[in-house]
């Protein structure tokens, strides 16, 4: 049986969906933060991506965050190992080659599975 190709509704529906997940991740980590470069400055980069680790929705932040979690991800979970991500973990990469060059610098990312 070959997949269907969803129709423009339905691609519009999971697109404002997957947009609108990244936007409260954003609004959660602003309304979280104790650092004012988070929450004034709004100094860091939102994003969720697909089992192919491609990037699928970004919330706005500083314009040159748009798209640079790639490569820290990437690596992180290269080093990991994909098959080694189970459902409930949460990993924190701290590493200034693979996340912006700043040491303080820190990549937060956790893989979702569906049942």
């Amino acid at each position: 049986m070959t997949p269907r190709q969803p129709d423009g509704a339905t691609v519009e529906v999971v697109r404002s969906y997957l947009l609108a997940a990244a936007e409260e991740m954003r609004t959660t980590l602003i309304r979280t933060a104790f650092n004012p470069v988070i929450y004034e400055v709004l100094d860091f980069g939102i994003s969720i991506y697909d089992e192919r680790l491609e990037l699928i929705a970004e919330a706005p932040g500083l314009t040159f965050f748009l798209g640079a979690n790639d490569y820290s991800l990437r690596k992180g979970v290269e080093y990991l190992g994909a098959e080694n991500l189970h459902a409930g973990d949460v990993v924190l990469l701290n590493y200034p080659y693979w996340n912006a060059a700043h040491a303080y610098d820190a990549t937060l990312f956790a893989p979702v599975f569906l049942p």
